[in-house]
């Protein structure tokens, strides 16, 4: 191999690559591994879910006046749905952020995500009072930030095996799902509040800042053992080594045709962004995802349903306040169950996607979400019990965001790794810009008129739409070698420029 071309710094590079290629792998190394990759997922999910769970404890901390004011809870909390709102534009920022794994590897980022979410929260617990407010508001912003990018994911498909890729990846955040349960664990604990969330006379609200700071010290920890005991994935690697060592001249001529316009530079979000638009399969996936996801607000909208169904129900015959306080019961005992029923259709539906594919699974967790969903509508307006909700609840979510992250698999089967993550943070875009829509029909159509019905009729055109073109645009991504995915440029207009990258991949590849 002749490497005179190389600089001393990109030589150094190579030899390092070269290294941690030549690191001979343990007997059991997939499942410490997978192990911490495992418990990345369950912080990750836990961290993300802190302020919704314990919204009502964190605004009577800091605003205690507010929160026994004549609007109570609703004023109090504000200022957090707020600052949720505005730290979905992080999500903007992450597109630039997250493709940097493309060039310097996975290895760096699920090391640096998973600390600057953990040293995040801690930030938030610094907040004490309205004064001191601002840290809680930076330390979420950067918690949203460093949550985004999710590298764990980019980790499980690019190390197991084809056949068991969905399998392992349900099981691993199934699991995670099952870990938000210990958020009503710790404020049973450390709060004092009964299992379920319900204030008594003894609640110590200000003991949240508790239970972020085990979950920062728990965050912080498994970094370091990231850092130490995980290895940088073997496609990022191989892919890497190749393209240092060809000469400039080979790598100036693909990086050309990479970008396939002078207009586009070299990051990362640019050049995925080109790849998703010339690639029939990227292109189509993506409109199913946006069309899947425009349905995502009514869906999420269970909450209020049922906080409002309790109020009107119960306002009459015991008076306002009371039934506010009912209607926070009725729900916390909802949420309390969802997480069960949310796992078991997350833990399952792996083990079928990779038997019969990832088209066929989307139908079905997309049919179970419209009938469970119709169903809490029904039950909710005759009066069901609210663990029965709650069942529901989890089943629906579950099923909706399971197949959210069948998407997300098929669209990683179907990028090379140069420009995996790439055309993943593109993906994202376009589910974020669904969620974007499905805010705005919530905010047009459900929350004046008659919301529960409503939020029906705005779901189902989604999934119809979305199937329609997963059907009948993307091909089958099941069973695909992760690191032999071919560049795909099929609604690329200059044919001679596409047979030319091709070509490069097919002498990559040989």
């Amino acid at each position: 191999m002749n490497t005179e071309h190389l600089t001393a710094k990109e030589q150094k590079q190579l030899d390092r690559l070269l290294r941690e290629k030549a690191r001979p792998k343990g007997k059991y190394y997939i499942w410490y591994l997978l192990l911490i990759l495992g418990l990345i997922y369950i912080i990750d999910e836990i961290i993300s879910n802190l302020q919704s769970n314990l919204l009502n404890e964190i605004s009577h901390s800091i605003f205690p006046d507010v929160f026994s004011g004549p609007k109570g809870i609703v004023e109090a909390a504000a200022p957090f749905v707020t600052i949720g709102g505005i730290a979905t534009a992080i999500m903007a920022i992450s597109m630039f952020y997250k493709p940097l794994a493309d060039r310097f590897g996975r290895k760096p980022f699920l090391f640096i995500n998973t600390l600057g979410m953990g040293l995040a929260i801690a930030l938030c617990a610094l907040a004490r009072n309205s004064n001191t407010f601002v840290f809680y508001v930076l330390g979420f912003f950067l918690m949203r930030f460093f949550v985004t990018p999710d590298e764990q994911v980019v980790y499980i498909f690019e190390t197991v095996p084809e056949n068991k890729r969905a399998t392992v990846y349900s099981i691993i955040k199934g699991i995670a799902e099952l870990g938000l349960v210990l958020i009503s664990v710790m404020r049973f604990t450390i709060l004092k509040t009964d299992i379920f969330g319900n204030s008594g006379e003894f609640v110590e609200y200000q003991n949240w800042r508790y239970i972020f700071l085990i979950c920062a010290g728990i965050a912080v920890v498994i970094s370091f053992i990231a850092l130490l005991f995980a290895r940088e994935t073997d496609p990022f690697l191989d892919t890497k080594i190749a393209y240092l060592q060809k000469t400039p001249e080979e790598r100036e001529e693909e990086n050309r045709k990479l970008r396939m316009h002078k207009g586009f530079k070299e990051i990362g979000f640019f050049r995925g962004l080109k790849l998703v638009l010339c690639s029939k399969q990227l292109l189509f996936l993506s409109i199913a995802t946006l069309l899947y996801t425009a349905a995502s607000s009514s869906i999420s909208y269970y909450q209020t349903l049922i906080t409002d169904a309790v109020v009107e129900a119960q306002t009459p015959w015991v008076g306002a306040t009371a039934a506010a306080s009912a209607a926070t019961s009725s729900l916390n005992e909802a949420l309390f169950i969802y997480p069960f029923t949310c796992a078991f259709i997350t833990l399952t539906y792996g083990f079928i996607s990779d038997r019969i594919g990832r088209k066929k699974i989307s139908i079905v967790l997309l049919a179970i979400t419209a009938i469970s969903f119709s169903l809490f509508i029904v039950g909710l307006r005759l009066g069901w019990n609210f663990f029965v909700l709650g069942a529901l609840i989890g089943l629906f979510l579950g099923s909706f965001w399971s197949a959210g992250d069948t998407y997300i698999m098929m669209a990683s089967e179907s990028a090379p790794t140069s420009l995996r993550v790439s055309a993943m943070t593109v993906h994202s875009l376009f589910f974020g810009l669904g969620q974007l829509i499905s805010s705005l029909v919530v905010m047009s159509f459900i929350r004046p008129f008659q919301p529960d019905l409503y939020c029906l009729i705005a779901t189902i055109p989604c999934f119809v739409g979305s199937l329609v073109v997963l059907i009948l645009f993307v091909k089958e991504t099941k069973g695909r070698k992760i690191d032999e995915i071919e560049l795909d440029t099929s609604l690329l207009k200059d044919k001679k420029v596409e047979e030319d990258v091709v070509e490069i991949y097919e002498n990559d590849a040989k």
